[in-house]
């Protein structure tokens, strides 16, 4: 069960979902998500064959790290339990990209929806954006509908650009421009 960080890397969706950073305690519980949904993973993202328990550590020394005006990465925290990750890249002073993944479990519940609207509204109130971007793999469906969901404008399809375990796979690029964003906050 995780508990609240008394630092400032947690940040709170609502009052069941977090976004953190795992206490040192903690790191083998998040390691155990991955293992348990390395099948889910793997076709989408694959570094998730590769991920030791000590790399594992090693990236999240590196997200503790990151320079605040360069953006974040988090474990995402639902109830306490871990239940996936994302993250915030800014890219550079007007552009950012928010990746993510959630396990197998609570996987199409709404709840990464739910976190990239929040991402989408902390990156262009937070860190003044005026365009955030979304980049998944053609065939991950379930990646792709988030954005579509959200209101992003599917703006490109880069041919054979994302090679996963020695194939190569279309990219779809989405955009949100902050002017269409507040548009449709309303």
């Amino acid at each position: 069960m995780h508990s609240d960080s008394t630092d400032d890397y947690c940040i709170s969706i609502d009052a069941d979902c977090k976004l953190d950073l795992p206490t040192d305690d903690e790191l083998l519980s998040v390691y155990r998500l991955l293992l348990l949904n390395a099948e889910h993973l793997m076709p989408w993202m694959d570094w998730v064959d590769k991920i030791t328990f000590s790399s594992q550590q090693e990236v999240i020394h590196a997200w503790r790290n990151l320079p605040q005006e360069k953006g974040f990465e988090r474990v995402i925290y639902l109830e306490g339990k871990p239940v996936g990750a994302c993250g915030l890249r800014i890219k550079d002073s007007d552009c950012a990209e928010i990746g993510y993944w959630i396990g197998k479990e609570h996987a199409g519940q709404g709840h990464m929806t739910k976190i990239v609207r929040f991402l989408t509204d902390y990156g262009f109130m937070h860190y003044d954006l005026h365009r955030i971007e979304i980049q998944c793999a053609f065939g991950n469906e379930r990646s792709r509908a988030i954005p579509e969901r959200l209101g992003y404008t599917q703006e490109a399809t880069l041919r054979e650009r994302h090679r996963l375990h020695g194939v190569y796979h279309d990219l779809v690029i989405y955009g949100m421009i902050r002017k269409e964003w507040d548009g449709l906050r309303g």
